[in-house]
């Protein structure tokens, strides 16, 4: 289970840091990305609340239930960023496509590292219970 707490606390930074960022640089990357300002402003405001939340279940007894939440959420931003990428690739500059490309690949490995670490668990209670 500590490696589900690590693999949690650095999907908590990256996303309050991108967050921070986005927030600070809203004014300045509308146009770059093709975002409203007040658009960029709500998603870093949100993502710096993912971020303490996500800290927060890292802290928690049962790690695992917030790894599943966390797993189904960055599950969720992929699929919403696929659709906006495919579905209305009009909707932001080539560098906001690239941006958003990017971000999607690092949560989509948090996903995949969450996912793994929770059926390393499972396997492991599993082993623990079989043993006993």
């Amino acid at each position: 289970m500590e490696r589900l707490r690590l693999i949690l606390n650095g999907n908590a930074a990256f996303s309050a840091i991108s967050g921070a960022v986005l927030l600070i640089g809203s004014v300045a990357w509308d146009e770059a990305l093709g975002l409203e300002t007040w658009f960029l402003a709500a998603v870093g405001i949100s993502l710096v609340a993912y971020g303490a939340l996500l800290s927060w279940l890292a802290r928690r007894p049962d790690v695992g239930a917030g790894a599943r939440f966390a797993t189904i959420m960055d599950a969720g931003w992929v699929l919403g960023a696929a659709i906006v990428l495919l579905g209305f690739p009009a909707a932001m500059t080539a560098t906001g496509r690239v941006a958003l490309f990017a971000v999607s690949i690092a949560v989509a490995g948090f996903a995949e590292a969450q996912f793994l670490g929770l059926r390393r668990a499972d396997e492991g209670e599993s082993s623990v219970a079989t043993a006993g």
